[in-house]
């Protein structure tokens, strides 16, 4: 944001292209990332970057200007992804795919549960070539520093819940009844899903009860 200021000022356009043009590079970084890791053939690859760029999904993180905390996000677990899964590297790509994403984590919180990611590539790994000590140790080491960056911001943020969370901001957290907040977040998570498949209707903003609460 810094840097758009000093190149262009409060004029939003700029902002607004440095978000699409880092959109784009995500679209490309997700290319890359299944060519090379998943070995798919490069034109499905390109298939694949197109439709997530051009998925309707994505606007408010595009749009937004804001939204260029998951933009970043997204570029640093895919960057992690490569160096993870690159044979030229060796031992060293844990602690920098590691460092990639708590870079992830510090632009936005969700980075830090792709240490999850990594993880299940180790047991996919395992599953099809047999259980090595080697890919235990990776697998070891992956899930403490993944448990520590997650403890780190847990202790550094007090937690996970927002203080004097009102109604009309999230009805959901806050909600008293731990069995209706389940429901609802499971119905959230299902509205979302289907978005994906099918994004008929796109909301700009969820809050005031915009989703009806699963009582």
């Amino acid at each position: 944001f810094r840097w758009n200021y000093l190149a262009h000022g409060f004029q939003s356009c700029g902002f607004h292209v440095s978000n699409l043009a880092l959109h784009l590079l995500c679209s490309g970084l997700l290319g890359l990332c299944v060519n090379r890791s998943l070995e798919l053939p490069a034109s499905w690859s390109a298939l694949l970057a197109a439709l997530f760029f051009s998925h309707p999904v994505h606007t408010e993180s595009v749009l937004y200007i804001v939204g260029r905390a998951e933009l970043l996000c997204l570029i640093l677990v895919l960057l992690s992804m490569l160096v993870y899964t690159s044979p030229r590297l060796g031992s060293e790509k844990i602690m920098l795919a590691s460092g990639l994403l708590i870079a992830a984590g510090l632009c936005k919180e969700t980075g830090f549960c792709f240490f999850g990611l990594l993880a299940g590539w180790e047991l996919l790994w395992m599953f099809r070539a047999g259980i090595r000590r080697l890919r235990l140790l990776h697998l070891g080491t992956l899930l403490v520093l993944g448990s520590v960056a997650c403890s780190l911001r847990y202790w550094y943020t007090g937690g996970t819940t927002i203080e004097r969370m009102d109604h009309h901001s999230n009805p959901v957290a806050a909600e008293k009844d731990r069995y209706v907040r389940i429901l609802t977040y499971t119905l959230v998570h299902g509205i979302y899903a289907r978005l994906l498949i099918w994004p008929t209707f796109l909301c700009y903003d969820y809050s005031f009860d915009a989703i009806p609460m699963v009582r």
